[in-house]
């Protein structure tokens, strides 16, 4: 009879195990996933190519031709030699992450990178090690033969102008960087260089956050326009249309906005743009269409212009205002009102609440792209 033994597989190469879906025989009494020892190194070396088998650094272990465990059911831990600690629902995760870059493939038709880390740093490093259509892992122990060798120009946050300085003291790649002091080079980088060295090694404390956990301190939008706008009244049909992205994002953040400005490009794509600090905060697309309209005034050249943008600033969070002796109209009903439409096209669709201005016109009533965090 054949012999078998226990074989220990470093649980990146089980994100690939799991990638392909290779079918392991049903558990065995203890719980344990089983399949026979031989038959699993030929599947994952017929499916990961760069696969290594760790049991030669392990002592093999004879026994009965009883199936082999190979991985153990939540909520235990895989443990490689060299390896670090990752949970059988962190493995799921890993997998999921590589089935929509497949999905993606096969329904967007690009192919994106994956890159797999215990930090989001080494994950993006990851991303970028080998194109296209790639999933790489760094994990702590491959920083110094996947990372370290590439040139300095590589690692994050070190651009054109860091790169020539490192350059000057022989810092060509991100190993040299990792292994040069940086008190020496504090000098050279000022306060920099403790984010870049870290960097270099690994280090990387950061929190993910999702989108809607990340404090935005501004909000804008613009849009390129097919044709050239001649006229003050086109351009402010363009500045409305703006003003409704811009202010449903505002309320959505329940934010007032103290600061609004507008950008122009013109023809021959030269850009300026004009800003205005306001006597009270605003939430209205009201308001914000009618500063946007007086900065579009004031800056205006009278060129062709073929690109538009509003953005607004300066957010409070309290949804409060203060009431002005000089108000023109009746803000509540208006914030109840734009509230109201808000609503409405959360439900049913942007396009449907359009103002009259827009009836038989070429103009798209809502412009400009977003990030909704949808």
């Amino acid at each position: 009879m054949a012999s078998h033994f226990l074989t220990r597989i470093p649980f990146h190469e089980l994100i690939f195990l799991q990638l392909y879906q290779l079918k392991l025989q049903p558990r065995n009494q203890s719980g344990a996933y089983i399949c026979t020892c031989g038959t699993f190194i030929l599947m994952v070396r017929n499916y990961i190519h760069h696969f290594t088998d760790v049991a030669s650094s392990v002592e093999p272990i004879p026994c009965t031709p009883a199936p082999v465990q190979v991985l153990s059911p939540p909520p235990c831990k895989i443990l490689s030699p060299g390896q670090s600690v990752v949970t059988f629902e962190e493995l799921i995760g890993l997998r999921k992450t590589v089935f929509r870059k497949e999905r993606i493939k096969k329904e967007l038709g690009f192919t994106v990178n994956v890159g797999v880390g215990p930090n989001k740093l080494l994950a993006k490093m990851a991303s970028e090690l080998k194109k296209p259509d790639m999933v790489h892992t760094l994990w702590p122990d491959e920083i110094e033969e996947k990372m370290w060798p590439l040139p300095i120009r590589e690692l994050f946050m070190v651009g054109h102008a860091t790169e020539a300085k490192l350059k000057k003291i022989n810092i060509s790649t991100i190993g040299d960087l990792a292994k040069a002091d940086p008190h020496h080079m504090k000098a050279l980088l000022k306060s920099h260089v403790v984010l870049v060295w870290a960097y270099a090694n690994g280090i990387d404390d950061s929190e993910i956050c999702l989108n809607d956990s990340i404090i935005q301190k501004g909000i804008g939008n613009s849009t390129t326009i097919p044709y050239d706008v001649m006229t003050k009244e086109k351009a402010n049909m363009v500045l409305l249309a703006l003003s409704e992205r811009v202010g449903r994002r505002l309320r959505k953040l329940r934010c007032m906005a103290g600061l609004v400005s507008v950008g122009v490009k013109t023809d021959s794509f030269f850009y300026y743009s004009h800003q205005l600090k306001l006597p009270s905060t605003i939430n209205t697309t009201d308001e914000i269409y009618e500063y946007a309209c007086l900065l579009f005034d004031q800056c205006w050249r009278g060129e062709p212009v073929r690109h538009l943008g509003v953005s607004v600033t300066d957010f409070t969070e309290r949804d409060c205002r203060q009431i002005s002796l000089f108000d023109k109209k009746n803000i509540k009903k208006t914030q109840d009102l734009d509230k109201t439409v808000d609503q409405i096209r959360a439900k049913y669709g942007t396009r449907i609440v359009t103002r009259a201005t827009f009836v038989n016109g070429n103009v798209n009533p809502v412009q400009g792209g977003t990030n909704d965090s949808n």
